[in-house]
């Protein structure tokens, strides 16, 4: 077993979870499987991470060559409801959000990486289409796609980029949480960033979303207080981070450390990395125990969400599942593991869903559902508001509540 951070370097690396058989996981392209996988908490930068081992180098090799972004919802990224800045694609929510802290001039560079098929390249283009746009990818699945978006100027691939220009405006979003040793991945952009550009960073917030730990090829899992350690072990400062603009993600907007003036934010320690984690691995033993009981009981069941929590659930119920409901309109209508992704007010009359998500989610779920003949059921965790900032707690006393809507 590697004994140092992948992060920070550090020697002795505190181990959290290492189970001794595979263990349900699921891709971050939603596709659900059994890994041998072991987690960790490194002592110095406080990094939950998995261990980057001969095992974890494979699969994440393995789920890479096949990669299919977004296909329960053909292509399109998801949708965002009820955030502090509206309702919409996730790109517009956070540019929404980042038009309110930097002054984006009406010409510039953006260089994404991490672009994908271009959905944050469109969104950008919508609300400066004076700007040149460059995107990066790992590899060129997706570069004629790119190229053709409007405003689209170039398009990097591979390991090791010499990228040709200075950009005013670097995005990374959902990247550094793939990345082993992202020190090294962030450094080299300090100096393809133009005087007074701006690195934005995008990673899930392992405070606010237990499920990250069971996303296979995610090798970090990061809070407020790990992210920051990670820019400015990079050489970078963060001038604003926040956990309230998009649900369940820490958004860092960072310069070179050099005159960078930092601002003081919650480090969110009142729960230590090691035992967050540990609370989170006996959710989802809760989880798990909930899903199968009520699978065994009744005869229609459906899961709430089409993404990475539906599918590890589905996975755990051996994949006995009628259809998956979801309130995103791009998903209706496509198939997840095989079944199909339906609006709620579509599942068939008495079906019983199952909503693997926070008491506090669930019921706004089944608030919007009152007229719907449908049987709820969720496990009532983390009944603190993860929209408030405050540290969530997995209960002890995991209690399966059943709602009819």
């Amino acid at each position: 077993m590697p004994t140092h951070c992948h992060v920070c370097d550090s020697p002795g690396l505190e181990p959290v979870h290492a189970p001794r058989r595979p263990i349900g996981v699921v891709s971050s392209d939603v596709q659900a499987l059994d890994a041998r996988l072991a987690w960790a908490v490194c002592p110095r930068c406080a990094t939950i991470q998995k261990v980057v081992d001969r095992d974890w180098r494979g699969l994440a090799d393995d789920i890479y060559a096949r990669y299919d972004i977004n296909h329960q919802a053909a292509g399109d990224e998801p949708r965002l409801f009820n955030t502090a800045f509206g309702s919409g694609p996730r790109t517009e929510i956070l540019l929404k959000y980042l038009l309110r802290l930097i002054d984006l001039p009406p010409a510039g560079r953006l260089l994404d990486i991490g672009c994908s098929n271009g959905n944050l390249l469109k969104t950008f283009h919508r609300i400066r289409p004076g700007w040149d746009l460059y995107g990066y990818e790992i590899a060129d699945t997706w570069r004629e796609t790119v190229l053709a978006l409007p405003g689209v100027r170039g398009f990097h691939v591979g390991d090791d980029v010499a990228y040709p220009l200075r950009y005013d405006l670097i995005t990374a979003c959902h990247v550094l949480e793939h990345v082993a040793n992202p020190t090294a991945f962030l450094r080299p952009l300090l100096g393809k960033l133009a005087p007074g550009g701006r690195l934005v960073v995008i990673v899930p917030n392992i405070r606010q979303n237990p499920i990250d730990l069971l996303i296979a090829d995610h090798c970090s899992h990061f809070d407020v207080a790990s992210l920051e350690k990670l820019l400015r072990a990079s050489g970078l400062a963060a001038t604003d981070m926040t956990a309230r603009a998009i649900p369940k993600e820490l958004i860092a907007i960072a310069e070179p450390a050099s005159g960078a003036a930092a601002s003081p934010w919650s480090h969110e320690v009142e729960v230590p990395p090691a035992k967050l984690c540990r609370d989170y691995f006996h959710l989802f033993d809760g989880v798990r125990e909930a899903a199968r009981a009520v699978r065994a009981e009744v005869s229609c069941f459906g899961i709430m969400g089409s993404s990475i929590a539906a599918a590890w659930v589905a996975h755990e119920v051996g994949g006995q599942v009628d259809f998956f409901a979801d309130e995103d309109a791009s998903r209706f209508g496509q198939r997840l593991m095989g079944r199909p992704i339906l609006p709620l007010p579509a599942a068939p009359p008495g079906a019983t869903v199952f909503i693997p998500m926070s008491g506090a989610v669930a019921e706004r779920i089944i608030g919007r559902s009152r007229a719907l003949p449908i049987d709820f059921r969720f496990l009532d965790w983390n009944r603190i508001d993860p929209v408030a900032g405050v540290v969530p707690r997995p209960r002890a006393d995991l209690q399966l509540r059943r709602r009819r809507a």
